[in-house]
C-alpha cells in the first residue's frame, strides 16, 4: 500500500496534511495562533475507521487548553498519526510565565516536547509525526542551517526518519534557510518527497504562508 502525505501551511501556520492511500484521503488540519497565550487548535480529520484518538499537552505544567499539544489518532490500515506544532525560537530571552522555572530556553522546551513524543511512542513499531517541529539539521552542501538541531538529532536517534531532509533538502521556512517542517516516520519505507507551494501564491495580496509545503510518499 502506497501512502501519500502532503503537508502545507496556509495563513498563520495553518497546517493541511493529506494522507492518500488507494481509495481514501486522510485530511489532517491544524490552526496555530499566538505562542501559548491563546488556545492552540490541533485536529486530525480523516475518513477511515478510528481505533483510538487523543489530544495531549506537551508540558505537564500546562493544560490542554493553552499548551502546545500533540493530536494523535490510531487509523485503520495506516497506524499512529501525530500532528503537532512545537516551540519555536523567538530569538529572545525565555519568558514563558508558566514554565520559566522548568525551562531556561526555547531550545530546551523544544527538546522536552520532542522527548515527550519519543517516550510516548517507544513501544510502537511504526508511527508518523508531522507538523512544524521547529527543529532541523545543518546540511552544509545544500546551505541548510541548523535549527534546534539537538531536538532533531533526538528524533533521529530514536529511530525516526525525515524523508524530506534526506531526499529533498530545501528550506521549508521562507524567512530562513532551515528545514523545520517535517513528515517524520518510523517503520515505513519512503518512496519520494518534494517541496510544494513554491510559487508564493497570493490571497488578497498576501502570501498563503511563510512556510512551504512538504509532501512525502510512504509505503
Amino acid at each position: 500500500m502506497l501512502t501519500k502525505i502532503t503537508r502545507t501551511f496556509l495563513e498563520m501556520a495553518k497546517i493541511i496534511l493529506v494522507i492518500q492511500s488507494m481509495d481514501f484521503i486522510l485530511r489532517v488540519a491544524s490552526v496555530d495562533t499566538v505562542h501559548k497565550f491563546v488556545t492552540f487548535n490541533t485536529a486530525l480529520i480523516q475518513q477511515l475507521p478510528l481505533i483510538d484518538q487523543r489530544r495531549d499537552a506537551l508540558s505537564q505544567q500546562l493544560t490542554k487548553i493553552d499548551a502546545d499539544v500533540v493530536c494523535l489518532q490510531e487509523i485503520d490500515s495506516v497506524g499512529s498519526v501525530i500532528c503537532t506544532h512545537l516551540t519555536h525560537d523567538q530569538s529572545t530571552t525565555y519568558f514563558e510565565p508558566i514554565t520559566k522555572d522548568t525551562f531556561s530556553s526555547w531550545a530546551e522546551e523544544n527538546a522536552s516536547e520532542v522527548q515527550y513524543i519519543i517516550d510516548s511512542n517507544t513501544s510502537k513499531s511504526r508511527f508518523i509525526v508531522m507538523g512544524d517541529l521547529n527543529n532541523g539539521p545543518a546540511i552544509p552542501d545544500k546551505n541548510i542551517a541548523a535549527h534546534f538541531e539537538g531536538s532533531y538529532n533526538r528524533l533521529i536517534g530514536s529511530g525516526m526518519q525525515s524523508p524530506y531532509v534526506d531526499m529533498t533538502g530545501k528550506p521549508t521556512f521562507a524567512a530562513s534557510s532551515a528545514i523545520i517542517d517535517h513528515v517524520m516516520h518510523r517503520g515505513y519505507t519512503a518512496v519520494n518527497s518534494r517541496r510544494i507551494l513554491d510559487n508564493d501564491k497570493l490571497v488578497d495580496g498576501d502570501r498563503l504562508s511563510d512556510h512551504y509545503g512538504v509532501e512525502v510518499w510512504l509505503k
